[in-house]
């Protein structure tokens, strides 16, 4: 199992990708299975090895990582098992929402349901393997367009691009489109305006518009006349 990890490993770092913590993981999982004497990928083993993280989210990305991984060991042996995908079902929002769609996207998203093909899948967007795509190879394609239109768009030269910064930008634009937090709220999916204030306060043209909306008193102009008890007061305190 080692071995089949460092050459795993070796290979995707000399086709480019990102390893991140990808190597520590596996290299952990392959740990675990030494200690149980296990020579090839069992599904009820990697459940229990990714269980050993603390939250949902880790243990996703444990659990993926490895069945990513057993994909390639089982080319040469078919002995590993294949886990399913997204056992730990692990969403950020563990909620599903409706939202409309421009003309444009329905057609454009037609054109790639076309292009794309019968998959077992039932999302939209797949990998070249027909597997749901998951958000870091959102970030992949990203990352590579991103160098493509920085090559003609000098504006783009060190500014960070992921998809959750698409998210932010997403939610300015709606904000100072519509000036109504609670239109970027239901746009985003949050539970509470609370969430979204976060928008209204990164916004400087929201302060400026505030201060602008504030109409100061309207004051009549006269010439002012002090009254007799004024002017006797005014001699007495002297």
């Amino acid at each position: 199992m080692k071995a089949a990890v460092e050459v795993y490993v070796a290979l995707r770092r000399v086709a480019g990708f990102a390893l991140g913590n990808t190597e520590y993981l596996l290299r952990s999982f392959a740990r675990f299975t030494h200690d149980r004497h296990e020579a090839h990928i069992r599904t009820a083993s990697v459940v229990e090895w990714a269980g050993q993280a603390p939250s949902l989210a880790q243990r996703h990305r444990r659990y993926e990582t490895v069945r990513l991984f057993a994909e390639y060991a089982r080319l040469d042996e078919p002995r590993h098992d294949c886990p399913p995908p997204r056992y730990f079902a692990y969403r950020k929002t563990r909620r599903e929402r409706a939202m409309p769609l421009w003309k444009t996207t329905t057609a454009a998203l037609r054109a790639w349901l076309a292009v794309r093909g019968a998959v077992p899948s039932t999302e939209v967007f797949v990998n070249a393997r027909g597997q749901p795509l998951s958000r870091w190879g959102v970030a992949h394609v990203l990352n590579v367009h991103g160098a493509v239109a920085r090559a003609t768009c000098a504006s783009l030269a060190g500014k960070r691009l992921s998809p959750h910064v698409l998210r932010h930008t997403c939610a300015m634009i709606v904000l100072q489109a519509t000036h109504d937090i609670r239109k970027v709220s239901l746009w985003l999916g949050h539970s509470h305006l609370t969430t979204t204030e976060m928008y209204v306060r990164a916004d400087p043209t929201e302060k400026l518009e505030a201060i602008e909306a504030i109409v100061p008193p309207s004051l009549r102009k006269g010439t002012f006349r002090p009254t007799d008890s004024l002017i006797a007061w005014l001699k007495a305190s002297r």
